[in-house]
């Protein structure tokens, strides 16, 4: 059966801020191990967007955390520009030393609701369960802010777990997901595929792709190209 809609006040529920509090508290090792505990820290999930990224001449990071995605993008061979998104004063400090000598790599201290890029983007990442720590309206008004910074044909790649999660939090049936922690806990909500369609039909985008991948856990996850 198809999941029920969420009613207004789920809808209309906002939780971005109140996860604030975990991310300023986390330290980077523990950040590294939990892309381990779910596959992502060899950079899998660039590995698998690549070819539809590697021409664009700016590409920014939603969320880039303690650079993870970057650093698998610069691997790669990726020359071009690069705005690293992050709220946490101690991940972009920790950003500006690794990135140090990468002059394509630019770092934004904002939350993805008030950004205003520098420039026009070519592709806008959201991996690693970013859009996740969104309600589904603060989800909603951030993909139109984001489409709003956009070239003309730019696209939205957004990376969520695929239908469940394991390993880290515990998912409700009304699709928030609840993880707590010695130093903070998370409240997320994990967007379908009608979730993001109709976010995606509302913002005016023309097209919407599903892409699936196995992280290096064997977990599946899933890519949403907004484009």
């Amino acid at each position: 059966m198809p999941a029920s809609q969420p009613t207004i006040e789920e809808f209309e529920r906002k939780i971005n801020d109140e996860n604030l509090g975990f991310y300023q508290k986390i330290e980077i090792e523990r950040f590294s191990e939990f892309a381990k505990i779910i596959g992502l820290e060899t950079g899998v999930d660039i590995d698998e967007i690549y070819e539809i990224i590697k021409k664009d001449k700016v590409l920014v990071e939603i969320g880039a955390g303690y650079g993870r995605a970057i650093q698998a993008l610069l691997k790669k061979g990726f020359k071009e520009r690069v705005y690293a998104v992050e709220r946490v004063n101690h991940l972009v400090n920790y950003m500006r030393h690794l990135f140090v000598e990468q002059e394509n790599v630019k770092l934004i201290l904002k939350d993805v609701k008030y950004l205003k890029l520098p420039e026009k983007a070519d592709t806008i990442l959201w991996v690693w369960s970013g859009i996740l720590e969104l309600s589904l309206k603060e989800q909603e008004e951030a993909l139109l802010q984001l489409k709003e910074q956009l070239k003309p044909h730019g696209k939205i790649i957004i990376e969520t777990p695929y239908q469940d999660v394991k390993f880290i939090g515990k998912k409700s049936t009304d699709n928030y997901i609840r993880f707590e922690t010695d130093w903070g806990k998370i409240e997320a909500y994990l967007s379908t595929f009608q979730d993001i369609k109709l976010m995606s039909e509302k913002v005016c985008f023309n097209k919407l792709e599903k892409k699936l991948y196995k992280t290096n856990k064997d977990l599946t996850r899933v890519f949403y190209i907004l484009s």
